[in-house]
């Protein structure tokens, strides 16, 4: 064998130590058949290997091309990192150094992140639906729509976010597809040299696991729409989230002796409260209850409760509780009652408070409490984030705590309003 080329070939063969051994084999035979072919035919070998480039120099094209065409055969994060590692061991010039650079950064930022949407959907198709699926072994038995619901809402979710994360897994492998394309038309450009790699044929990915993944995906999706709509449960949380007042509710009224309730402590979960004067000077509680709701009213040394919690029937009854229900509870007070203190809570429920002279402390999460006071009471309102309304304008004080406001009076009486995402509305 001849010298030079031997020292050339055996140059080469060091630097090409990534790539797959056959691979490696197939470049050291095509570039020695070259080099013989071009000394055979009577061509100065030192100008022909000048022409081909220093042993380096052919190295780290050959990588290049090599790791671009696995990227764009088989797409993927790593494999685009690889060939750009590849590509920029082969730059000579700022300029070079310029162009790639952005598109490490451009591409880097687009595939990356298209990936990790990819990721983030798929961890979702898993987590999300998991959830669902809880939620229907902890519901009471003997609610079977619900049941079915919730195992609609788990595989629906599932068919969603797979067939986000397919679609978002395909964009990437296009953009790495392009992006590796869009590097190997950089590399060769202004270049006339022999690629080995440019005459390798590509290799065929199956496509089998992806299709499958799809119909899988679709399957759920059907199967999601058909259970989820049948058990009626998208009807009941559009009720809720839209503020419409369900059908089918019961209405509870009881009476009370003032001369036995001393304190008075209403809690809801979602429901509204009201407090009005009573036109037949009784105490009275008033309730109208859905169906996903339970209330419990009783009397217990002097205190009367009531408390509305879920009767284990609504899937994710904690999220549907961040927003009212039209239902309420309305609680009638005596003109000549003066109970101790009236305690008002409720999570996602508007409080509304009508002309009534007593100690009431509201308190609400996300919803609204209003306030219609004619009688001349003290009254201290705050919020964390939401905002005070006083006669139509915005009002309070900013604090780090939100937003307070007082409006002082001689009374003892004195009334309280906190909510924590709600607005507050004094009339």
């Amino acid at each position: 064998m001849n010298n030079r080329i031997s020292e050339y070939l055996k140059s080469l063969g060091d630097r090409l130590s990534d790539l797959p051994e056959d691979e490696k084999s197939n470049i050291l035979n095509y570039y020695e058949e070259y080099l013989y072919d071009a000394s055979d035919s009577g061509k100065d070998l030192d100008e022909v290997i000048n022409g081909l480039g220093s042993a380096e120099e052919v190295a780290s094209m050959v990588n290049a091309e090599f790791q671009l065409q696995d990227a764009r055969k088989n797409p993927s994060v790593k494999s685009f990192n690889k060939a750009m590692t590849h590509v920029f061991r082969g730059v000579a010039t700022p300029m070079g150094y310029f162009l790639r650079g952005i598109f490490l950064i451009v591409g880097y930022a687009l595939i990356v992140t298209v990936m990790l949407g990819a990721l983030t959907a798929f961890i979702s198709a898993l987590a999300f639906p998991a959830m669902m699926l809880f939620e229907a072994v902890t519901l009471r038995t003997s609610f079977i729509a619900e049941f079915i619901g919730s195992i609609g809402a788990a595989l629906l979710i599932f068919g969603i976010f797979s067939l986000a994360g397919l679609g978002l897994f395909a964009l990437g492998r296009t953009l790495v597809q392009t992006a590796a394309g869009m590097l190997s038309w950089m590399l060769h450009r202004n270049k006339n040299k022999e690629s080995y790699t440019e005459q390798a044929s590509s290799k065929k990915v199956s496509k089998q696991l992806e299709k499958k993944l799809y119909a899988v995906a679709l399957a759920g999706l059907a199967a999601g729409l058909v259970l989820f709509f049948a058990s009626g449960l998208p009807v009941k949380y559009f009720v809720i989230f839209n503020s419409m007042k369900p059908d089918n509710v019961q209405t509870v009224s009881k009476t009370y002796d003032i001369g036995e309730v001393t304190k008075i402590s209403v809690l809801t979960a979602q429901s509204c409260i009201r407090v009005v004067p009573s036109d037949d000077g009784k105490l009275r509680v008033t309730y109208e209850q859905p169906d996903w709701l339970q209330g419990e009213l009783h009397v217990t040394d002097g205190v009367l409760e009531f408390k509305e919690t879920s009767n284990g029937r609504l899937p994710l009854f904690d999220i549907a509780t961040l927003h009212e229900s039209r239902t309420q509870v309305t609680l009638y007070i005596p003109k000549n009652y003066d109970p101790e203190l009236i305690t008002l809570e409720s999570k996602g429920g508007i409080i509304s408070i009508d002309n009534v002279a007593a100690n009431i402390n509201a308190k609400t999460y996300t919803g609204e409490i209003t306030l219609h006071e004619d009688i001349p009471i003290h009254i201290a309102a705050s919020t964390e984030v939401g905002a005070i309304e006083v006669g139509g304008r915005p009002a309070g004080e900013r604090n780090a705590r939100g937003i307070s406001f007082a409006l002082g009076a001689d009374t003892l009486k004195h009334i309280v309003l906190t909510t924590s995402r709600g607005q507050i509305v004094i009339r």
